[in-house]
């Protein structure tokens, strides 16, 4: 403990700038109400003031200011020139260049059309659209090939709040990246000649479309191995992947494998690292002359960075590269020796270029699991045989699982009873696959990547077929997130458990945890009939033998795709075929819930509980529930 304190102490000043920058976003972020970001240049002036005099919390409240004031910029930035009403109501023509054409998994008579640029008429204010990602029938696009020129009638679909129970609001992201916009056709795509400006694809564009084509060849190439998986971890597309293990992977906490993370580039860049340092160390007189350290951290980081391109380059990734980047350029210069360090200002240099991203999940349980993984490492000895190594990989899953499990319960409404049993095999068979994928990769163009992939996907089965074992389990349990300070608790006790070497009392916490899991899931409220979408979707919860669990039959749904998507959200599992399909559907309603306003409503014990829409920021209310 006292290299822990030590290493707090020394380098508590880069750590005040770093949770001062995070708490300023999460303030702006998290208020309810329209407030200006100019105050934040107040709380600047004021941290500065606080420095000079008093010499303590200077930093902290510096950069809590220049965070909360930036939060404002970005957002202000964003504002978009267009109606999303008039976008929404009516269809307007588009035109663009194609860059891809994604088949839908569950449906494949339905595929989703990728455009950029594109050019929209008769909308003003959409010069600033740069990609127009449009939901077609398969049909009319089997003979398109990326660079042709289409146009089409889109009906943009403007950002919503969640619709359903266990749904996030994305209304944020959607309304900072505005500059790609989703919709659907309503009628005929055409190819036609390139619109005025758009004649051909150059620069960025052209190489973002030749990363696209190898993205497609890739995943096209690795859908036939382990169930999908390996094309997850190769390029991040999940489209192959069975229902059946995605549930499972949910259900035994281990749906973060599917899903490219700061964890898979560390092992991307991190392994290239070590590997590099190893072979030039080999090199007679090269560790004298060279500075093999930099070398090896230098091809780690082309190496992570050409994994995020391959990933699709989606916000959690670049985040997660950003985060990496920034330790192994660190290790390039040689400028920073410590974790603490490195970590607080990864975190300040990503909140100040992005404040938003504190709002993201992916962002929250890195940082928490990073900088709890650094504290221990600081106490914790270096491993030496196998058994140094079993014990530093259980107990590196049990103070990842500890620090990450509130902030799991209160975004995702969920608390895995197995987490830690369940990471134990899965996180280095899932490593080891990734290794496998990048010699895949490396070999592709000479056409060998043939017996990788199968090896990939073997690996990958015996991941696929522990998660549906511990689903068996049921492993994962929907819990209400009113218990985290409970789980708060447990996680901070059995955190301190391991620092203070009493192991005794780590699988007490554990235990306790996967208890509280269990029980406190199989104490949740039995939903007897529920109302999604603001009550365009209606589902009961089906009874009779055999129906036990969470069963819930359509009984109406104005859009059949949408009520799929919803219940797919929810993790309820549906049965029946017979639901009435469009009609008047508030005629449906219950008599209580008629001319009221809500995203969703669920009927437990009798009686209706109703929830609504926050409206109260500016990217909040393009959401039709909003609009007066």
């Amino acid at each position: 403990m006292d290299l822990l304190y030590q290493a707090l102490w020394r380098d508590r000043r880069i750590l005040a700038v770093a949770l001062g920058c995070a708490a300023g976003s999460i303030l702006y972020f998290s208020w309810p109400n329209e407030v200006l970001w100019q105050f934040g240049i107040i709380g600047v002036g004021v941290g500065l003031l606080v420095a000079a005099w008093l010499r303590i919390f200077g930093g902290f409240v510096v950069a809590f200011g220049l965070a909360f004031a930036l939060a404002g910029m970005q957002v202000e930035r964003a504002q978009t020139t267009f109606s999303w009403e008039a976008a929404s109501w009516k269809a307007h023509w588009v035109a663009g260049n194609v860059v891809e054409v994604q088949q839908k998994a569950d449906n494949p008579l339905r595929s989703m059309l990728v455009l950029a640029p594109v050019r929209f008429y008769q909308l003003p204010g959409s010069g600033g659209i740069g990609e127009a990602r449009i939901g077609v029938y398969s049909s009319q696009v089997k003979d398109l090939e990326v660079g042709e020129a289409v146009a089409a009638p889109v009906l943009l679909m403007r950002p919503e709040g969640p619709r359903a129970p266990g749904m996030r609001d994305y209304r944020l992201w959607k309304y900072l990246n505005n500059k790609v916009v989703y919709g659907y056709a309503r009628g005929k795509v055409e190819k036609t000649a390139p619109p005025p400006g758009l004649e051909k694809t150059q620069g960025v564009g052209q190489f973002w479309l030749w990363v696209e084509g190898v993205r497609a060849k890739v995943a096209a190439g690795a859908e036939g191995y382990g169930q999908g998986v390996p094309a997850a971890l190769l390029v991040g597309d999940k489209r192959a992947i069975p229902d059946e293990i995605t549930t499972a992977y949910r259900a035994a906490g281990l749906s973060h494998l599917l899903a490219i993370s700061g964890m898979h580039l560390s092992v991307v860049g991190g392994g290239v690292y070590l590997l590099i340092r190893l072979l030039l160390a080999w090199v007679p007189g090269a560790a004298l002359r060279w500075n093999i350290k930099a070398w090896a951290a230098l091809a780690g980081l082309l190496a992570a960075g050409g994994y995020t391109l391959l990933s699709g380059a989606t916000v959690g990734v670049v985040r997660a590269f950003l985060m990496l980047g920034l330790l192994l350029l660190a290790a390039i210069g040689g400028r920073i020796r410590h974790g603490l360090r490195a970590w607080g200002l990864a975190v300040m240099v990503i909140v100040l270029a992005s404040p938003a991203l504190v709002t993201s999940a992916g962002f929250q349980l890195s940082v928490v699991a990073v900088l709890a993984l650094i504290g221990w490492g600081i106490t914790e000895s270096r491993p030496e045989g196998f058994w140094g190594w079993l014990r530093g990989l259980l107990l590196s899953s049990v103070v990842a699982g500890a620090a990450t499990a509130p902030l799991v319960l209160v975004t995702f409404g969920q608390l895995s009873a197995v987490g830690v049993l369940a990471n134990l095999p899965a996180v280095p068979l899932t490593a080891l696959a990734t290794y496998i994928g990048m010699a895949a990769l490396a070999l592709w163009p000479l056409g060998w990547q043939g017996p990788a992939l199968w090896a990939m996907g073997q690996v990958v089965g015996l991941v696929n077929a522990w998660a549906l074992l511990l689903a068996g389990w049921q492993g994962g349990f929907a819990v209400d997130a009113r218990w985290w300070p409970v789980v708060l608790v447990l996680s901070l006790g059995v955190l301190a458990a391991v620092l203070l070497r009493r192991w005794a009392l780590v699988g007490v916490g554990v235990a306790a945890t996967a208890a509280l899991a269990w029980g406190a899931g199989r104490m949740q409220p039995e939903v007897e009939m529920a109302l999604l979408d603001g009550g365009k979707v209606g589902v009961e919860r089906e009874q009779g033998p055999g129906k036990g669990g969470d069963f819930y039959r359509v009984v109406w749904a104005q859009n059949a795709g949408n009520a799929r998507f919803l219940l797919r959200g929810t993790g309820w599992r549906v049965v029946g075929e017979g639901a009435e399909k469009g009609g008047d559907w508030q005629e449906r309603l219950p008599e209580e819930l008629k001319g009221r306003r809500f995203a969703w409503a669920v009927k437990v014990g009798g009686r209706w509980q109703v929830h609504g829409v926050a409206c109260g920021r500016v990217w909040q209310r393009v959401d039709e529930l909003c609009w007066e």
